[in-house]
């Protein structure tokens, strides 16, 4: 089961609005870019951790944030389904 984002007003999601994101969801947003535009598919959390080098534990926060200012999506239990909005 996938979860859509939603408008908070209306709940449609055609009203999404992008709240802005810190220099490190940034740079991991990029990286995430690139990556799809070179392989044509996302990477995995370990790979963007080590491109970007951090932890781990600190690229599911900042994958979840990403997710959640509506930037990206993602399929539950697949880190390389992420799609960039």
């Amino acid at each position: 089961m996938t979860t859509a984002l939603r408008c908070g007003k209306c709940g449609s999601p055609v009203h999404i609005r992008k709240r802005p994101l810190t220099s490190k969801q940034a740079f991991v947003l990029e990286r995430i870019k690139d990556h799809i535009d070179f392989y044509g598919y996302a990477p995995t959390l370990q790979e963007l951790a080590d491109r970007c080098d951090n932890a781990l534990s600190s690229m599911w926060a900042v994958v979840d944030h990403l997710e959640k200012k509506g930037h990206i999506r993602k399929t539950p239990r697949d880190w390389q389904a992420m799609e960039v909005i």
